[in-house]
């Protein structure tokens, strides 16, 4: 796959493919790391989980990254 760096005057810094949720997998934590730098996303269905679930879920996340770090 060739992606295009330069566009006019901007640059492609990074290009991260997230996965997404479906009927069939009801969550998704993908993580990345670039350069010394974390990003993570939280993909869900709504019509499975609650919004209150999915933040415990990240406050869950964000204290594995602390303990990892």
């Amino acid at each position: 796959m060739i992606i295009q760096i330069k566009y006019g005057s901007l640059e492609l810094d990074r290009f991260i493919f997230v996965t997404s949720g479906t009927p069939n997998i009801e969550l998704v934590v993908p993580v990345v790391t670039v350069a010394g730098k974390l990003s993570f996303t939280i993909n869900y269905l709504e019509e499975t989980t609650d919004t209150i679930t999915i933040e415990k879920i990240k406050d869950k996340v964000l204290e594995y990254f602390e303990l990892a770090s």
